[in-house]
């Protein structure tokens, strides 16, 4: 299990996702989560969030969702969500990550307070 808080994208390009890590900094980021049976990472903000609280200490789903894919992460705690969204803001965040994360290969979902995660 890789607890990863207060981290955001050394290449500011990859707050969108997608492309991988190529940068010494997110490639060092997503080694760390290698094999992991359960990545828990900081998931703020959109894309489109990212460019104005850049130099925050967070990142986007779309950066938690590329990094646990490089490194190997087999689920992906998405947590630290911003305090302005509501509980439905989450959930739909939550449902789209969801299903990028079953294109891949990546089982996502939102942390939430009292959540017991199991690991086998």
């Amino acid at each position: 299990m890789v607890y990863s808080t207060d981290h955001e994208p050394h290449d500011r390009r990859l707050a969108a996702g997608g492309d991988p890590a190529t940068s010494r900094h997110d490639l060092d980021h997503a080694t760390l989560f290698e094999g992991a049976d359960l990545l828990i990472h900081d998931a703020q903000y959109l894309p489109e969030e990212f460019e104005r609280k850049s130099n925050w200490g967070h990142c986007t789903i779309d950066y938690a969702l590329m990094v646990a894919r490089q490194g190997g992460a087999k689920r992906l705690a998405l947590f630290h969500h911003d305090p302005l969204r509501n509980d439905d803001d989450l959930d739909q965040h939550a449902a789209c990550a969801r299903l990028a994360g079953e294109r891949l290969g990546v089982d996502v979902f939102a942390a939430s307070e009292g959540l017991q995660v199991y690991l086998d």
